[in-house]
């Protein structure tokens, strides 16, 4: 006969949890000579106003995550592993092993910290001054090697004199400038969203939810055949390639706010730094819920179920 509660546990085979308001619910299966017992333990969640189970199956309380992920270090930190993201749900896109990648080897794209940098300039003034610009004419150049090795906040003097351009060009436009009055910035939040813990930092949050976007260049002109000019808004290519679209779904979700509420501001980097406003329609919408859809489940065949992604392979005809 098992007499302790270790006894009993060696013996036990997890099977799942399961969330139902305030209760645990944890199976298991235990052989006991050859019978096989269905053994359920609850574990009653004291003083959680909202619990949520995180993907490394810890249990917290989701107010206290989503306050605690104000602070970019828990944000960008344990919840990067810890939650599914909009760039989560990309890697996946992508293929597992991308997910994979940028989980174990977090890496930072001059393209990100200029975006970051960008950021900063409109919507968190204070960490826009506390960056580190020096003042060299290549990102190869030794002091600036050495200085990146001490911390990730360090640009060129050349970086901070084009984002503040672009900082000046955005609040020098109206519209721009009255869509972000009376709201908040970099709000996050931490939610359930298809049965899975998803993160989110809404740049603006007030009347609408807007998404602040840099681009190389926003429209592009070329001659047809017949030899008109013709304009091409290259934004709209960049949202399907980076998939704003499920962006867009899963922020809209977490902020409990409808798709016709949500807008991309964007810049281009060019001299003229052109600013666009976009809405978004009902296709767009649901065009990322698709993707959120196939993300998850390629996150349950391969990531949840430890799938062997030595063997992972894309098959295909040319």
């Amino acid at each position: 006969m098992l007499t302790t509660e270790t006894a009993l546990l060696g013996m036990f085979t997890y099977v799942e949890t399961v969330t139902i308001t305030r209760f645990i619910l944890t199976m298991y299966l235990v052989d006991v000579g050859n019978i096989v017992y269905h053994i359920s333990i609850t574990q009653i969640v004291i003083n959680m106003k909202e619990p949520i189970i995180t993907l490394d199956n810890e249990i917290h309380d989701r107010h206290e995550l989503t306050q605690k992920a104000i602070e970019d270090s828990f944000y960008y930190g344990y919840l990067s592993k810890a939650c599914l993201s909009s760039s989560a749900i990309s890697q996946l896109l992508k293929s597992p092993l991308e997910y994979l990648n940028k989980i174990n080897l977090p890496t930072e794209s001059d393209a990100l910290a200029q975006g970051y940098l960008f950021h900063a300039s409109i919507l968190e003034e204070h960490k826009f001054n506390e960056c580190l610009f020096l003042d060299v004419k290549t990102k190869a150049n030794k002091e600036y090697k050495l200085a990146k090795e001490e911390r990730w906040d360090v640009f060129t003097v050349k970086d901070r004199d084009v984002a503040l351009r672009m900082r000046d060009r955005f609040y020098n436009c109206e519209e721009a400038k009255e869509l972000i009055e009376n709201s908040n910035f970099e709000v996050p939040m931490v939610n359930n969203l298809m049965d899975y813990p998803f993160r989110g930092k809404a740049d603006i949050l007030g009347d609408h939810l807007i998404d602040l976007k840099s681009t190389a260049q926003l429209t592009k002109s070329f001659y047809n055949k017949n030899g008109e000019l013709v304009e091409y808004n290259t934004f709209k290519s960049s949202a399907n390639k980076y998939n704003y679209d499920s962006q867009c779904f899963i922020y809209c979700n977490l902020f409990g706010k409808s798709y016709k509420d949500f807008k991309y501001i964007v810049i281009d980097k060019s001299p003229t730094n052109e600013i666009g406003i976009f809405d978004v329609c009902e296709e767009f919408y649901y065009s990322g819920e698709q993707k959120v859809e196939y993300a998850i489940k390629v996150y349950e065949n391969y990531i949840k179920n430890e799938y062997d992604l030595e063997n992972y392979i894309i098959k295909g005809t040319l």
